[in-house]
């Protein structure tokens, strides 16, 4: 795992810094003027910056303190692991847009989680005492990983979410399902990884903020998403299909831990695993803020500057880090942490925040979280990819017809007239059989789908605009439709701009 971080290191700072400045540029002309918020753009030329040069100073100072080493290491391991879990429920209380949570009942979760945390280790000895432990043998070993830690991890923190969703009425969005199982794993995390930052003396800051903190969420989030969608469909859920998401869920954590522990170690296996884990877990949380029963068309999710929020709180939580280690072992090592730190989890945490900064709202749209087999093998190099750059986002943007304009067979000439010079502002977005690469736009009394793509031709126009109409008798308040609803209308060619 560290040589494919090191192989993506200046990759993944090439891709920030382009982030960074298409939304400078923007910014400075007046676009989406509506979305960039002047104290976004603070924490992105002030803050991020400032985090930096502060360790970096900082680092340059011998700072380390003789005697007290034995309670410096554990209360910045407990400050750590509290911002790691703070800052994370942060981000998924941004999500949290149409219904937001009362803070006393996330205070209980996470205090459950805390506690469901020491059921493991009864559980855990009980089982090594049947003669159930790791041995070497990659058998073994891989059952262990699914049961004495998968399956007992994901079952003790599943409690506090069932006490919640069981036993309050907190429960009744979508979005809280996946919330509550979160700010449990979340409780959990805050214990384990206190334990590990104090083993290795704080080395594993990034390690246990970025990749075993996110897992862990991911793991609790399966049994969540599935419940909620199982309700969705069939009404209700009952222990079965509680017992089937958990053991998904127990498999899913010992897959992942089975490579980090195995004597058959390999990292590129627990890489696209966990890269894959972040692609499905982004799209669990976006179609749940879909399905909200609480949707209100006036909240507006300002998904894209989360990832310069996220940076900024991963950066503070470095930051943090690099004093304690100070404190703990002088300058030098400060510094050799820094650049380890730099090296080996630039890649991940770019990766991380560009993807958990990438959703498209879509009242009822529900993305499929399986990755088809045919689109890995012709585009299996975007899964190193954020998702947000699968796709170019023409949100916002404004489209010309100044081209020619060809009409669907069949149909009225009558749109030619209609359509030609006519300008489209892409501000609704809408979604055709899965793909939500489409914008609705209202013509008189009619509903107009458009999907903006580039002219690979030679040609004056650089874009050209697929134009199709949904039906009258699918006429509806919704944005999301079947083929059978919709028809062709028109072809239109001409000049995509910002508004």
């Amino acid at each position: 795992m560290r040589i494919l971080a090191i192989a993506l290191f200046f990759p993944s700072i090439v891709l920030l810094l382009s982030i960074v400045v298409s939304d400078i540029r923007k910014y400075r002309k007046g676009e989406r003027a509506k979305t960039y918020y002047p104290y976004e753009f603070a924490v992105l030329l002030f803050g991020i910056p400032a985090l930096l040069i502060m360790g970096f100073i900082l680092s340059g100072f011998d700072l380390k303190l003789a005697g007290s080493e034995p309670m410096v290491l554990l209360i910045f391991s407990v400050l750590l692991a509290f911002l790691i879990s703070l800052f994370w429920y942060v981000y998924l209380s941004w999500l949290d847009l149409y219904e937001r949570e009362k803070k006393i009942y996330i205070i209980i979760t996470f205090i459950l989680g805390c506690g469901a945390t020491f059921l493991v280790f009864p559980i855990s000895g009980l089982i090594n005492s049947w003669g159930f432990v790791l041995n070497g043998n990659p058998n073994n070993d891989f059952l262990y990983s699914f049961i004495g830690i998968g399956l007992v991890e994901e079952f003790v923190k599943l409690l506090p979410f069932l006490i919640m969703l069981l036993f309050s009425k907190q429960v009744d969005e979508p979005y809280d399902y996946v919330l509550y199982a979160s700010v449990s794993a979340l409780g959990f995390a805050f214990i384990e990884n206190t334990m590990y930052l104090y083993e290795t003396r704080l080395t594993a800051v990034f390690a246990r903020a970025l990749y075993a903190s996110v897992a862990h969420m991911f793991f609790s989030s399966i049994v969540a998403y599935g419940l909620i969608r199982i309700k969705t469909v069939k009404g209700r859920f009952n222990v079965f299909h509680l017992a089937g998401l958990l053991l998904l869920s127990a498999l899913a954590h010992g897959f992942y831990d089975f490579w980090l522990i195995s004597s058959i170690r390999i990292d590129l296996f627990t890489a696209l695993f966990f890269v894959a884990s972040i692609h499905t877990w982004g799209i669990m949380k976006n179609n749940l803020v879909n399905m909200s029963n609480f949707y209100n068309p006036r909240l507006k999710l300002n998904s894209h500057f989360f990832l310069y929020r996220l940076i900024g709180l991963m950066l503070i939580v470095w930051l943090v880090g690099i004093v304690g280690y100070n404190l703990l072992s002088g300058a030098e090592a400060a510094r050799s942490l820094i650049s380890n730190l730099s090296l080996y989890y630039t890649f991940i945490l770019i990766y991380i925040t560009v993807s958990f900064s990438s959703f498209r709202v879509i009242p009822g749209f529900i993305e499929s979280i399986w990755l088809p087999v045919d689109r890995f093998m012709h585009q299996g190099s975007t899964i190193i990819m954020p998702k947000v750059f699968n796709h170019v986002d023409t949100y916002g943007k404004r489209f010309e017809v100044k081209g020619k304009l060809l009409i669907a067979k069949g149909t009225d000439r009558k749109w030619g007239d209609l359509l030609r010079g006519r300008k489209f502002h892409f501000s609704k977005r809408a979604a055709i059989e899965g793909d939500s690469n489409w914008y609705m736009f209202g013509f008189g009394d009619r509903q107009l789908l458009l999907k903006p793509v580039s002219n690979e031709r030679r040609s004056a126009y650089k874009h050209k605009l697929h134009i199709i109409i949904v039906k009258e008798e699918f006429e509806a308040d919704k944005q999301v439709f079947y083929a059978n609803e919709v028809e062709k209308l028109a072809l239109a060619y001409g000049q995509l701009t910002d508004v």
